[in-house]
């Protein structure tokens, strides 16, 4: 009974609702996974993004939006675990959004920053 809870509590706390789209929480959800994997770089691009919804000061801290400090720090659990394992290691069909979110994030990322350097240098 208690992982039945737990999945649907995590369901409703991970789920891109038309609200969650609307604010742009499903960043924060992104910058808060990428805080726990440790991965620096794509984690201040998001960071940065939140802090211009205006969701977030300070990375991370002095959340504006409680409803998107709650996403970060339960993202970031599943980056510290991830860490710690060294590999995906999901238990539950949010944690794979979330996973899915971020390659999604990173590609464009890195699609941005390819698209404006100049090769023929």
């Amino acid at each position: 009974m208690k992982k039945i809870i737990l999945s649907f509590l995590l369901l409703v706390t991970f789920s891109s609702s038309s609200i969650s789209a609307e604010k742009g929480y499903k960043m924060c959800s992104i910058a808060g996974y990428l805080d726990g994997a440790k991965k620096e770089f794509m984690y201040g691009v998001a960071m940065r993004i939140v802090m211009e919804k205006k969701l977030m000061n300070k990375k991370g801290t002095n959340a504006i939006d409680p409803i998107c400090e709650t996403l970060y720090e339960k993202a970031q659990d599943t980056g510290v675990a991830d860490l710690k394992r060294g590999k995906y290691n999901f238990k539950f069909i949010d944690e794979v959004k979330l996973a899915n979110e971020v390659n999604i994030f990173s590609n464009k990322v890195y699609d941005a920053i390819i698209s404006n350097v100049n090769w023929k240098k």
